[in-house]
């Protein structure tokens, strides 16, 4: 039986089901959403960088670069991700539906894309059962990243869904499908723009596509089964995709010809000696960790497959945490057996005839010895090594698991037609369960949403940073602050979302915000910074509050004042260990960390000579 009859076997009857099932997963990203949006959600931490480079299109800060990157600190030299395609996608509803709706509707948007992408590319390779089965993943995959990451629009999370749609177009250019180049160029290249962990992964993934859409191409000809327009359909196809990878690579080759040459930077730290990486042996174990050891890409591993490190070199903010590694031994045995697994499936594909499934099987496979050699290449230096950066782990799994189902399903659907009704009815039930159970809000605090406790700090300090329009331009003062703080970033958002234009001295953030944003001791009027804590409560001399919030009610300052005597009169070491004293000293650390944090005053006061250099220190 041919590949055609196959499809047409196994698909026939599902004319209906895969659109139910499509708009069954896309219902899970959109009520998300509209939830966010009617809850008053604001970026927070480094979503608001989004949000002001989105902003900034349509603006003369325009973008060529994409984030400032942690890897600056491991290769000795400022880099940025490659570009700003992100931004670029994001600066339509950022600028219709403004700083905090417009940074939800995107991402939203982007994995709506996503979705729809990858239905399209299952249907085309073998009808509504694939799509079927690449919802039945795909809700998976959204319910292990939890309702609050479907509209999250740091890279990290913005680009799972879009690297679980390259899978399926890298696929379907292997078994030919020439009109999926153009997007695959496009899709690949938001990926390698956006984030560096994809460096050698999309590459890959790409190459094997191009190859097989090559010998798809010399396979056809030879069997006499190429249409008579190819050649016309060749020249049409190259032409747009040359012009898509052209206007994806405009603004970074801009860059690259009258500015600071990142992409010269970014080859030369690439060629550059590494320093501590993660190595093939602890590669191994993370790979298996999300790849062949339950639960898999499932919740609830998006939120603590890699718990951090207290210290050590895999330590650091958001380190890697080694010790919640399964042991060598077990990873690879595993990830052995997964790999077995995956060509037993392809071996069963090709006996059945089943080209398509076949490709799939090898371009999971490609995937996974591209993302072993990325995770063994990942530095430790510095910042340890952060989850965020595995993060093409779960859509690689998915993709895996996915190629599997297909071939397993499908086989039983082409051999044994009576059974595709029961497998059709299994499919929409797992489905819609998923997509249920993906519905009620859900934080895995990953992430900038780590710090959602800030959004309604944020919201009230919005509402009074009124007072600042016409006070600018404002040099953005970060004496004081500290590492992953939530606060100056959403409200250097705030201030550009009233037109107040500020300016910065810190090197990195120069980077992050673009050259037109750099403080060069006469373009700015004022400065402004914030307090937290006790600090918030006192005006600098010289300085005005513009905006304050208080982390606690009257009677709650009553009761940490309380706790804090007590316990100062019994002594703290005595008390801690005491569990009689527990529940007492849970209430205190939570009403301090309270006070602490979400207590804010914002600032703004004269520029003081040392305020660049101490800033910038």
């Amino acid at each position: 039986m041919t590949d055609e009859a196959m499809v047409r076997a196994a698909g026939g009857r599902w004319s209906r089901a895969w659109v139910i099932a499509v708009v069954a997963v896309l219902v899970s990203v959109v009520v998300a959403t509209a939830r966010a949006v009617l809850d008053g959600w604001v970026p927070i931490g480094d979503n608001a960088f989004f949000a002001i480079r989105a902003r900034d299109v349509f603006s003369s800060h325009i973008p060529l670069l994409g984030t400032w990157t942690s890897a600056s600190l491991t290769v000795g030299t400022d880099v940025n991700n490659p570009g700003p395609l992100l931004f670029d996608l994001y600066a339509v509803s950022a600028t219709l539906f403004g700083t905090q709706a417009g940074v939800a509707i995107g991402p939203a948007l982007l994995n709506v894309a996503s979705i729809l992408g990858i239905a399209w590319m299952a249907h085309r390779r073998g009808g509504g059962l694939l799509v079927a089965v690449a919802m039945l993943v795909t809700a998976g995959l959204t319910w292990s990243m939890g309702s609050e990451l479907l509209f999250d629009p740091w890279q990290p999370h913005a680009l799972v869904l879009p690297f679980f749609c390259f899978c399926f177009l890298a696929w379907s250019l292997a078994c030919g499908d020439l009109p999926a180049l153009p997007w695959a160029v496009g899709v690949a290249s938001l990926l390698v723009q956006t984030h560096l962990t994809f460096s050698y992964l999309v590459p890959a993934l790409g190459l094997w596509g191009m190859i097989g859409l090559v010998l798809s191409a010399r396979r056809a000809r030879r069997l006499g089964t190429d249409r008579p327009v190819t050649r016309r359909r060749v020249v049409l196809t190259g032409t747009t995709t040359l012009a898509v990878g052209i206007a994806c690579w405009l603004q970074p080759l801009a860059e690259q010809i009258g500015r600071d040459q990142n992409l010269t930077r970014l080859a030369g730290s690439a060629r550059a000696p590494q320093g501590d990486v993660v190595g093939v042996a602890h590669s191994v174990q993370v790979m298996a960790k999300v790849l062949s050891l339950p639960p898999w890409f499932l919740r609830p591993s998006f939120a603590s497959a890699f718990e951090p490190a207290s210290a050590g070199p895999h330590g650091g903010p958001g380190g890697l945490g080694l010790a919640s590694l399964p042991s060598l031994g077990l990873a690879a045995a595993s990830l052995l057996a997964w790999v077995a697994f995956l060509a037993g499936a392809g071996w069963l594909a090709w006996r059945l005839g089943d080209r398509p499934g076949t490709l799939a099987v090898v371009t999971a496979l490609v995937g996974l010895a591209a993302g072993c050699f990325t995770a063994a290449r990942i530095p430790t230096e510095v910042f340890g090594v952060a989850s965020h950066q595995f993060r093409w782990l779960w859509p690689l799994s998915a993709f895996a698991a996915f190629t599997v189902l297909a071939v397993l399903l499908r086989a039983v659907c082409v051999r044994r037609p009576a059974r595709a009704g029961v497998v059709q009815v299994a499919l929409l039930g797992a489905v819609a369960v998923l997509v249920v159970l993906t519905l009620p809000s859900y934080n895995p605090e990953a992430g900038p949403g780590a710090s959602t406790w800030a959004i309604p700090v944020m919201r009230e300090v919005d509402r009074q940073l009124a007072s600042v329009e016409g006070k600018g331009p404002l040099l953005f003062d970060f004496r004081n602050a500290v590492f992953a703080e939530p606060y100056s970033t959403p409200i250097m958002a705030e201030l550009q979302r009233r037109g107040v234009e500020f300016v910065v001295d810190d090197r990195s953030l120069v980077r992050q915000l673009g050259p037109t944003r750099e403080y060069d001791g006469d373009n700015a009027r004022a400065r402004i910074f914030y307090r937290l804590g006790d600090a918030a409560l006192e005006t600098p001399a010289g300085a005005e509050r513009v905006a304050f919030h208080r982390g606690l009610s009257a009677a709650e300052r009553r009761e940490r004042h309380r706790l804090r005597a007590e316990i100062d009169l019994a002594g703290l070491d005595e008390v801690e260990d005491d569990p009689v004293w527990a529940d007492r000293l849970a209430r205190f650390r939570e009403l301090d960390r309270r006070w602490e944090w979400e207590t804010i005053a914002v600032f703004v006061a004269p520029i003081e000579p040392e305020a660049s250099a101490a800033s910038s220190g």
